[in-house]
């Protein structure tokens, strides 16, 4: 059976889930310039045309670097909703995050900026 992995991670022996270094090293430059510009637009083009992963035949579109950029699975944790409690629950999986925390809530706050602006 085959599951799928953010970008960025794959799948060992259909269970483990590891760090693809070179998709990672694309993965933190997604989050290094969307701190500098705070535009996924302006993230998708720096990351297309960059000479920096020759490697990647991916292109990415604005709405797969906005995807990224929300996914909690990249600290390292899951983060599921309690429905039960109505409340958010952060738990620690056995994957190595890619991105550190205090970079994925830098840019988490910059997104809800954007939205407060856009309300």
């Amino acid at each position: 059976m085959s599951r799928k992995v953010p970008f960025g991670y794959k799948l060992e022996n259909d269970v483990q889930v590891k760090v693809h270094e070179d998709e990672a090293m694309l993965v933190r430059e997604i989050f290094r310039l969307f701190m500098k510009y705070q535009s996924v637009i302006k993230v998708s083009e720096g990351i297309n045309n960059s000479d920096l992963f020759p490697e990647s035949k991916h292109r990415f579109n604005a709405t797969e670097i906005n995807s990224i950029l929300k996914n909690y699975f990249y600290t390292g944790n899951l983060i599921y909703n309690d429905v039960k409690d109505n409340k958010t629950v952060i738990v620690a999986f056995s994957h190595q995050g890619i991105v550190p925390s205090e970079v994925w809530d830098k840019v988490q706050k910059i997104i809800i900026q954007q939205q407060e602006v856009k309300h």
